[in-house]
């Protein structure tokens, strides 16, 4: 109540100093006026009247302090006029113009003008300060960053084919779809929707297409497995650690697949020459590097390397010498961990496998310490093979990748929380191959690839290469981290910002206020945009109390306008966002620039709510 009673004594003085070259047309308007209006509108008249001869008064007033009685006095009778008029509001003929109306306020404001000049204490307590404005200035001078109007916003959509958000926070609001032909980010901490307000909208509703997602928990199967299906697809589930059996006994509403489903890398390498490209891909996943933010390189690098050379020696060996039932990277594991790998590897150097003859050669042409160590650091890759649910799932396959090639089906890789670290180089190999069956032959449908928790997977150079590679490769990469300093700290500074920079979309969900550092990130991101300052001062003395009428009082008043560089969104802005809303960075060919949008909440939307099946874990 009080800001309002300051803005109006605030606004009315400027109402009140610009009036007084008004006086004269005042006294020569105001007669005419009454004689010329309708009768309906002479009550109006003789509101405004009187209310425009105060702030007249008023601002004769700044020229001669003395005449403050006088504004008083008008004052007084202004108000008395116009409750007179309000009064016998009811005999007024016809209806109430617009006009009145609008001259009962403007009285109101002038009338208040001649209180604030009656009243310098009162002046005093509301003036002597400072207030700087900005707004967007129509130059772009000093930065072009823009938000992307509504319209295009739908122009985005009306060819989208994968769900971002929506416009806005009611269930029902319009969803935003966007034509996705690259590869994507998501920041996202740790339970700020990104599953039931991005993965699974996608799932459900979304994304038509082919899909292979790392889910963890099988959160997304559990409630989009059974649209999926709808949408014609086969449902693979693969599924070591039997989360589904574990969730869903004993509860009938919870969807299973028919069966779960099983694959062995090696059935994806080709027999003929592209054998030796197919194995490299592979132990890229096998053999993930040091965190980029842990400084170790050296012989850290060359042990990695050496172990490579040596486990694409054994790969190609069990593929050219063993039964077809053999050929799984449980054999390729017990031949390098086994007691005859001496032997193993003089019966590669007479081979006529290229990749085992290097192989032997690099083992045999090195000391006994240094083999030593490229042999543990092979074995330590493959060690998650003595877990006997992990080896039975690479044993055989029961699906294959063509399925995927061909638009038919759906791949979901799960794993309970507890063993994910001990998965870890499982799902990096589920995250390489759809890249690699995608390089052999394109697939009739785009398919999207969702890595959630991709700093725990770590650095994949596949999906490095793939996001610095255009659109036509087939697959759309989806990396989704808790944090910006997570995702930096596996790729390392240089190839994090190659994600960001290759990214054709960016989503930020909920930035704590603690971090700083991204919000700063962000907004540098979005860019700067020209804004137009004003600042106005305004500066008055009086030694007068509250309610003096006759003290002598001071004034006086400057203003500026200039034209400044600013963030488009702040970082304090950016971690100031309501937790349903999302911050898009895009680059469409429609147009490029950011979006505020909303998330879009599965479970709240009526036209997904009903293609879900229930959440064991909600």
């Amino acid at each position: 109540m009080g800001r309002a009673i300051g803005w109006t004594f605030k606004t009315s003085w400027y109402v009140a100093k610009a009036g007084w070259p008004l006086i004269a047309v005042y006294l020569l308007i105001v007669p005419t006026l009454v004689e010329s209006v309708p009768a309906a509108m002479s009550q109006a008249v003789g509101i405004a009247g009187p209310g425009l001869g105060v702030a007249m008064i008023a601002a004769w007033s700044l020229m001669q302090p003395g005449a403050r009685p006088l504004v008083l006095l008008a004052s007084l009778y202004s108000v008395l006029d116009g409750a007179d008029v309000v009064w016998s509001m009811s005999t007024w003929s016809g209806s109430i113009p617009l006009s009145a109306i609008a001259a009962v306020i403007g009285s109101v404001l002038l009338t208040a003008a001649s209180v604030a000049f009656a009243f310098p204490g009162i002046r005093k307590a509301i003036d002597e300060k400072k207030g700087v404005s900005s707004r967007r200035s129509s130059s772009d001078l000093h930065g072009a960053a823009n938000w992307v109007s509504r319209a295009d916003v739908r122009r985005i959509s009306e060819q989208g084919n994968l769900i971002l958000g929506q416009e806005g926070p009611e269930p029902n609001s319009r969803l935003v779809r966007y034509p996705i032909e690259g590869h994507g980010l998501t920041i996202a901490p740790t339970r700020s929707g990104k599953g039931v307000g991005f993965i699974l909208p996608n799932i459900l509703k979304g994304w038509t297409g082919p899909m292979v997602v790392i889910d963890p928990k099988a959160e997304s199967v559990f409630v989009g497995g059974a649209a999926r299906e709808a949408m014609g697809h086969k449902v693979h589930v693969l599924d070591p650690f039997g989360i589904i059996a574990e969730r869903s006994a004993g509860r009938p509403e919870i969807w299973q697949p028919r069966a779960l489903a099983r694959y062995n890398p090696l059935d994806a390498i080709d027999r003929g020459d592209d054998m030796p490209a197919d194995i490299s891909t592979l132990c890229e996943a096998l053999l993930p590097p040091a965190k980029a933010s842990s400084g170790s390189g050296g012989n850290g690098d060359h042990f990695r390397v050496g172990a490579s050379r040596m486990i694409m020696g054994a790969i190609a060996w069990v593929i050219r010498t063993m039964p077809r039932h053999a050929q799984h990277l449980g054999s390729v594991y017990d031949l390098i961990s086994g007691p005859d790998l001496q032997a193993t590897v003089e019966a590669w150097s007479r081979s006529d496998v290229g990749l085992c003859l290097s192989a032997a050669g690099l083992l045999l042409g090195v000391s006994d310490k240094e083999r030593g160590s490229f042999i543990s650091t092979a074995t330590n890759s493959l060690a998650w093979l003595e877990i006997p649910q992990l080896r039975r799932q690479v044993e055989t396959s029961t699906c294959s990748l063509d399925e995927m090639i061909d638009g038919t089906a759906d791949y979901f890789v799960c794993v309970p929380p507890h063993r994910l670290e001990q998965s870890r180089i499982w799902m990096r190999i589920w995250s390489t191959l759809p890249l690699a069956a995608a390089l052999r032959k394109k697939p009739k449908e785009r398919v999207l690839l969702l890595i959630d928790e991709a700093p725990l997977i770590g650095r994949l150079d596949p999906i490095l290469q793939a996001y610095r590679v255009a659109a036509g490769m087939g697959v759309s990469c989806w990396l989704i981290s808790q944090s910006m300093p997570d995702l930096e700290s596996e790729y390392g500074k240089e190839a994090f910002a190659s994600l960001i920079a290759n990214a054709e979309v960016l989503s930020f969900f909920e930035i704590s206020h603690a971090n700083h550092e991204s919000a700063q990130k962000i907004s540098a991101m979005i860019g700067d945009a020209t804004y137009l300052e004003e600042s106005a001062s305004d500066n008055s003395g009086s030694s007068a109390k509250l309610t003096d009428v006759f003290s002598s009082h001071s004034s006086g008043s400057s203003s500026s306008r200039k034209e400044i560089k600013r963030p488009l969104i702040l970082p304090s802005e950016i971690k100031a966002m309501k937790p349903n809303e999302i911050l898009v960075l895009q680059r469409s060919k429609i147009c490029k620039g950011p979006i505020r949008l909303y998330q879009s909440k599965y479970f709240e939307r009526p036209d997904m709510r009903g293609l879900a099946k229930p959440n064991p874990y909600r």
